[in-house]
């Protein structure tokens, strides 16, 4: 188990302990945190080379404020942080460590298919991306294409499946596997090899909801 996977439990046991499940109430808002492991899985870095065959699969982190109209829907904002590493032989030196890293502010609504303790859920939302390929480490200096930083605030759509756990009225406990389409592309500044960009997205993550009788 890594370590924010851990931190996520240790969380979920210390809030379940504090309330027990009493009379069925009403959700309003939500805060919740995630953290995910992302994968490429379409686009182009250069002429032959796939984004997925560049970059290995990295972390991600997030957190989200969310609020339900009904039993069913959720709507709510993620503000995520993600990157993943370029394979060894696209480094330009042997201490460089180039980075795909992306922040990422995505709108998003939820249809829980029931109102039980399990609820599969259907998201769908759409987002800002602010993205850089950098020379060094996720926060490092963007690398350059004939003079243009590779870096740019793109828009994007999300759509994603899960398993909301309730552990009782208050606190969840969620998987959610969302993928993420960034429209990266620019011919005029990154020439026709950067392609938009596809990410799969595998998280899990806690939420503590304020409830109403």
């Amino acid at each position: 188990m890594t370590r924010p996977t851990a931190l996520l439990t240790a969380t979920m046991i210390l809030f379940a302990s504090f309330s027990a499940n009493s009379a069925e109430r009403d959700r309003t808002f939500g805060f919740g945190i995630h953290t995910a492991s992302i994968h490429s899985i379409n686009g182009t870095y250069t002429d032959g080379t796939a984004m997925r065959d560049a970059v290995g699969v990295g972390p991600g982190f997030g957190a989200t404020v969310e609020r339900w109209v009904g039993k069913h829907f959720r709507t709510g904002i993620t503000a995520s942080l993600a990157w993943m590493g370029f394979n060894e032989d696209m480094s330009y030196e042997d201490n460089d460590s180039p980075t795909f890293s992306i922040f990422a502010l995505v709108f998003d609504s939820s249809y829980h298919f029931t109102n039980k303790r399990l609820r599969p859920f259907l998201s769908a939302g759409a987002g800002l991306y602010s993205w850089r390929i950098t020379e060094d480490g996720q926060f490092g200096t963007p690398q350059r294409f004939e003079g243009e930083k590779l870096e740019k605030l793109s828009i994007g759509l999300k759509a994603g499946f899960g398993i909301e756990y309730n552990i009782n009225d208050s606190l969840s406990l969620k998987f959610e596997s969302a993928y993420n389409y960034i429209l990266a592309k620019d011919s005029f500044l990154f020439g026709n090899e950067f392609t938009e960009q596809g990410i799969l997205m595998f998280g899990i993550g806690v939420t503590y909801y304020l409830t109403t009788p």
